[in-house]
């Protein structure tokens, strides 16, 4: 939306000045309180490393139009290795309940949802549960970080067998920031350096 904010009048003035006020403050709110926030042209640069080792980067980043089709606003997606100039592609989309879905195409067809912009413990999200609580993390981008972790299974277990540990998936998300981490019972695993969040929100289905 395009605000202008020239006026003749110093009422016409002040009201414009109150509602510009009022929708960067919506703005902000919305994206203080996503842990997933959907807004365009925001980015993503996570520094990975495989079992530990070969680092390298991934960048996420966010479209600058979303599509709307059957109620649904999708925003296309790219994740870059490195300096590789082959970028995947897919979109995502949220739905009336927040969950946050990434589809092939612009469709719900093939669609798997990945996460919850106000995650609740113990919530389920395809194979992966949030956990009970929020956490501390170090995160090189913003320090010491409170976030929710979304794994497959818990580790907490005393009984799991060290094969199973393996097969161990976690991603970890920050309010206003999104993804944050991820890590498995492999070794492998990502941790964000920095991010850009864009400034309008896509707006989940309604209907």
């Amino acid at each position: 939306m395009t605000m202008s904010c020239f006026s003749h009048t110093a009422i016409a003035g002040l009201a414009c000045s109150l509602m510009t006020s009022a929708v960067a403050h919506a703005q902000t709110r919305t994206i203080n309180e996503s842990y997933f926030p959907l807004h365009v042209e925001s980015r993503w640069t996570y520094r990975c490393t495989t079992k530990g080792e070969d680092p390298f980067t991934k960048t996420v980043t966010l479209g600058t139009e979303p599509t709307i089709r059957n109620g649904l606003s999708y925003l296309s997606v790219t994740t870059q290795i490195g300096d590789n100039k082959n970028l995947a592609s897919m979109y995502y989309y949220a739905d009336s309940k927040g969950i946050v879905w990434v589809a092939p195409t612009k469709s719900p067809d093939k669609a798997m949802a990945v996460a919850a912009q106000s995650p609740k413990p113990g919530e389920k999200i395809e194979d992966m549960s949030v956990a009970a609580a929020p956490e501390i993390m170090e995160i090189p981008a913003l320090g010491t970080q409170e976030v929710m972790r979304l794994e497959n299974f818990s580790l907490d277990d005393s009984e799991i067998t060290d094969e199973r540990r393996t097969e161990w998936r976690a991603r970890y998300y920050a309010r206003g920031v999104g993804l944050v981490a991820e890590s498995d019972g492999l070794g492998n695993s990502c941790e964000l350096t920095k991010y850009r969040i864009g400034a309008f929100t896509i707006p989940p289905k309604t209907f």
